[in-house]
């Protein structure tokens, strides 16, 4: 069973605490619960290759998408550390503004590459929890680069036209797409090998931003992508 299933509802109930009327057991189940859910392994797609704390995650490794839990955050970095994040989810129909609504939306500002190229200090990502398939981690996949941002919309996408299917267990894969600059680019595919948990899967998820080791893996650069 999936470990997001047994969460208290009332425990993940948004991004803020709410104060809420608790039984014996709910205290029971938070106390047992306490040390077994983590979000602080942070997946990505770089330059090819599925990386997960540094390490390399095989092609073809299987996961269970928690697609309910997709929240996109802005990102403002200063000397490549994270000095602002604005998340939003999806789920509760907050929308993620545009990159010209937020500050510093023109390149005076901006600090420089080595090259001298002015780098826009704001980046786009995309957060989904993925379980790994037989009950294993809890990871998040964090989508910066414009093909990883467009493999979770159409995962996503797929699951929310049935969602009594349940959540889809996918493997991981790679595609690419072209780029007129760039030329061929790869970007993560997710290839949906099966569904899990069918009508069980629409309780709230909370993501807040310790449940992300702290600063949601975005102590590691994520510039390193193109953001395109």
């Amino acid at each position: 069973m999936s470990r997001l299933s047994e969460l208290d509802p009332a425990r993940v109930h948004g991004f803020h605490n709410l104060p809420t009327q608790k039984s014996e057991e709910d205290h029971i189940r938070e106390a047992a619960q306490a040390g077994g859910m983590s979000f602080d392994k942070i997946l990505k797609f770089k330059k090819g290759f599925y990386v997960c704390d540094n390490a390399d995650v095989p092609l073809g490794s299987e996961y269970v998408v928690h697609c309910v839990g997709w929240v996109k955050e802005w990102v403002k970095f200063k000397n490549r550390r994270p000095v602002d994040r604005k998340k939003y989810r999806v789920r509760l129909g907050e929308k993620a503004p545009d990159r010209d609504q937020l500050d510093e939306a023109t390149d005076e500002t901006w600090e420089r590459d080595p090259r001298g190229v002015p780098q826009d200090p704001w980046t786009l990502a995309y957060l989904v929890p993925m379980e790994q398939a037989g009950g294993g981690d809890m990871h998040i996949f964090q989508a910066s680069s414009f093909g990883a941002r467009r493999a979770v919309e159409d995962l996503c996408l797929t699951w929310v036209r049935d969602t009594k299917r349940g959540n889809p267990i996918i493997k991981l894969q790679k595609g690419s797409w072209r780029s007129q600059t760039y030329g061929e680019i790869l970007q993560p595919k997710f290839e949906i090998i099966g569904w899990h948990g069918g009508g069980k899967h629409l309780h709230e998820i909370n993501i807040k931003p310790d449940d992300f080791g702290g600063d949601g893996g975005a102590n590691q650069p994520i510039h390193d992508d193109i953001p395109f």
